[in-house]
C-alpha cells in the first residue's frame, strides 16, 4: 500500500567519482525507497512497522551480550524499505557507515517477496575479508560470496566493515517479481566503536581514506 499511495520515492545514494574527485550523488535506478515513521502512515504497513519496533527493542542487549564494545542502543534507529522494480537496478559496491559522525553500527535486513528464482538477480553480493569466497569478476582481485534474496531470509552484517552489493535484478513479470528489502540500522553509543578497515576500504575503493568519499 505503500507504493500505491505514493509514499516510495527514488532511491538516493553517494558515491566518489574518480574523473572529479569527489563525492557525487546520484539516483539508484528503477530503486525506490521509504522510511518507515509511523503516526500517520502507520496503517498503510502495521505489520512492517511493528517489526521494526521489535527488532529494535529486541536486538541490542542481545547483540550487547556477545559483543559488549559494539554498546548498541534501542534509543535510536533508522531504517528503510526499498524495492528494485527490476530492469537491472541494483546497488553499487559501497559500506553502510563510511564515517562522518555516523552512529549506525548493526545493520539488518529482511527479504519481502513471496516469490524468487535465480533469473531474477537481486543477490546480495558480500566482499569477505577471510573466509571461503569465489573468485568474481567484478574486479582484479575480488572475491565475493552471493546470497540469495529469498523472501523471509535475514541478513545482519557490522555497518561499519561489510563491503557489499546488489546484483541487477530484473522482474519481466511485473509487481510479483519485484525485490523488496526491509533494513533497519541499530546504533551505537560509543562513536569509539565505528571500526574502520584502511586496508579494506583501500583495497574496494582505491583510497585508504575512502570512509570521506564513498558514503551510503
Amino acid at each position: 500500500r505503500l507504493l500505491e499511495n505514493g509514499l516510495l520515492v527514488t532511491s538516493m545514494s553517494t558515491r566518489w567519482d574518480e574523473a572529479t574527485k569527489k563525492v557525487v550523488e546520484y539516483e539508484k535506478h528503477n530503486v525506490l525507497a521509504t522510511a518507515l515513521e509511523g503516526g500517520e502512515s502507520y496503517f498503510l504497513s502495521p505489520r512492517l512497522t511493528e517489526y521494526v519496533v521489535a527488532m529494535v527493542s529486541t536486538l541490542p542487549p542481545l547483540i550487547n551480550a556477545e559483543f559488549k564494545t559494539a554498546a548498541l542502543t534501542n534509543a535510536a534507529a533508522t531504517n528503510k524499505l526499498a524495492v528494485c522494480l527490476g530492469d537491472g537496478s541494483s546497488y553499487e559496491k559501497h559500506i553502510d557507515n563510511m564515517g562522518g559522525g555516523d552512529l549506525r553500527k548493526l545493520t539488518v535486513l529482511v527479504y519481502l517477496q513471496q516469490t524468487w528464482e535465480p533469473s531474477l538477480g537481486g543477490c546480495f553480493r558480500v566482499y569477505p575479508q577471510d573466509g571461503e569466497a569465489v573468485e568474481s569478476d567484478a574486479g582484479p582481485g575480488d572475491t565475493f560470496i552471493d546470497i540469495e534474496p529469498v523472501g523471509g531470509r535475514l541478513l545482519a552484517f557490522w555497518s561499519d566493515t561489510c563491503v557489499h552489493s546488489v546484483c541487477p535484478s530484473f522482474a519481466p513479470a511485473g509487481r510479483g517479481q519485484r525485490r523488496w528489502a526491509l533494513t533497519v540500522w541499530v546504533h551505537t553509543t560509543d562513536p569509539d566503536a565505528i571500526q574502520f578497515d584502511e586496508e579494506a576500504e583501500a583495497k574496494h575503493f582505491n583510497d585508504a581514506n575512502s570512509h570521506e568519499q564513498a558514503k551510503n
